[in-house]
């Protein structure tokens, strides 16, 4: 059960914003959707949160039409701050959890409960206005848990967190996926992504275009990184031979001096060993599966490369049965 998003489309006026998208998560999972600026994700996960309409598609929580779902089931941290500027942080919280239908003393217990695990004490009497960008993205998510919601959506969850926050960040969604929660989040950064969430969605051109665990994207992925460092002495020399004599350009160059390049993964690791210990002596030589990176960096062009076919689906209304 959890989410399932079939067939998913929506208009703005005659432009197609998501075309046929499906998405399926799992209960007690941590999911990443990724993709370019404008390619639907944050429309896809206002629609699940009920903030605007759809034009096609169906969409199910636990089996049961979305439209049957009680509202405060679902929490959501927008990219953009989402409080009440004026109002001070512990008095948003409560006021929050009352609305997903605590009581006040409730509330009021479970704010002070996420100001601290948020480190957030020092602050509690602050107006949102006032608080750093990274202690109001704190606060956000604070609102957000305060309830213990179901399905916990986050857009840009990362943005404007230091290294610290962004480690206490991930220990906190972790904690909120082993208490029940599913999370469905979106980030640019990749590292992020493939550090915490077990499935991914690339969403491109308002579609879904790659879904699985990170695991097996990467597995599967029809290419493969070659790693290479050639000793300092004569490097450049080498570097330049090997990669005329095989027509290849470095998609990465290392602080180092290595250089990473794209294969087949058809190509077995052995006679590249060969060909590249032809030009020079070697410090390192791998050959591994591409990063999440990587293979988003690639799909995303793929399908910027293709034609786009004007849309022949039909404005008929949508289905949510």
């Amino acid at each position: 059960m959890g989410l399932t998003v079939e067939g998913l489309v929506k208009y703005f006026g005659p432009k197609i914003a998501v075309s046929r998208l499906n998405l399926s998560l799992s209960n007690q999972v941590i999911h990443g959707i990724i993709g370019p600026n404008g390619a639907g994700k944050t429309t896809t996960m206002r629609i699940v949160l009920r903030m605007m309409d759809y034009d096609q598609g169906n969409i199910r929580w636990n089996n049961s039409p979305l439209a049957n779902v009680p509202r405060e089931r679902f929490a959501y941290v927008p990219e953009e701050r989402g409080l009440f500027p004026k109002m001070g942080l512990e008095e948003q919280l409560v006021f929050f959890g009352t609305l997903w239908g605590l009581t006040r003393h409730d509330a009021s217990q479970k704010a002070k409960e996420w100001i601290e695990r948020l480190e957030l004490g020092p602050y509690r009497q602050f107006k949102a206005a006032e608080l750093s960008k990274g202690n109001a993205r704190k606060a956000q998510i604070a609102v957000a848990l305060v309830a213990e919601p179901e399905l916990l959506i986050l857009d840009e969850p990362f943005e404007g967190l230091d290294p610290v926050n962004v480690r206490l960040l991930k220990q906190i969604l972790n904690e909120a996926k082993s208490a029940g929660s599913t999370v469905l989040l979106s980030s640019h950064t990749m590292e992020f992504v493939e550090d915490l969430c077990e499935n991914i969605t690339l969403i491109a051109g308002g579609t879904d275009v790659l879904q699985g665990s990170i695991q097996d994207v990467r597995e599967t992925s029809r290419f493969r990184i070659l790693q290479v460092r050639y000793q300092r002495d004569a490097a450049v020399r080498a570097y330049t031979a090997f990669e005329n004599q095989y027509a290849l350009h470095p998609i990465r160059i290392l602080f180092d001096g290595s250089r990473w390049y794209q294969i087949s993964r058809q190509e077995a690791s052995l006679p590249w060993l060969e060909r590249v210990q032809q030009w020079g002596q070697l410090s390192l030589f791998s050959v591994a599966a591409p990063s999440l990176e990587d293979i988003y960096v690639e799909t995303v062009v793929d399908v910027a490369r293709r034609p786009q076919p004007v849309s022949a689906i039909s404005r008929a209304g949508r289905n949510d049965g």
